[in-house]
């Protein structure tokens, strides 16, 4: 095995480790607000698929074209996601604060 082929073998790897220490967060920690959770989750999913379409080029089982394409609606599913869950706290701290100011 090349040093190159080992160092792409080594970052897949990092990435699997990176996914599941954000999908752990979200759920064994308290700290998060339920949106923050959903934040997290979605990271953690987001690069699980970037872990596993580097695995399957890394194996020679897809080509990277196709990786690129599965990655970018990947990394497109995540922005929106975060978009929604961004308004939806806007949403909630808005009427938090009428609920407040009515009392």
């Amino acid at each position: 095995m090349s040093a190159l082929r080992a160092m792409e073998a080594a970052g897949t790897g990092a990435i699997f480790v990176l996914s599941l220490s954000f999908a752990y967060i979200a759920i064994h920690v308290e700290r998060f607000s339920r949106y923050g959770q959903e934040a997290l989750l979605a990271a953690a999913a987001f690069l699980f698929t970037a872990g596993l379409m580097r695995l399957l080029v890394f194996a020679e089982y897809i080509e990277r074209e196709q990786a690129v394409v599965v990655n970018s609606a990947a990394a497109i599913s995540f922005a929106l996601i975060g978009a929604q869950l961004a308004a939806l706290r806007f949403v909630q701290a808005r009427l938090r604060r009428e609920q407040l100011n009515n009392r």
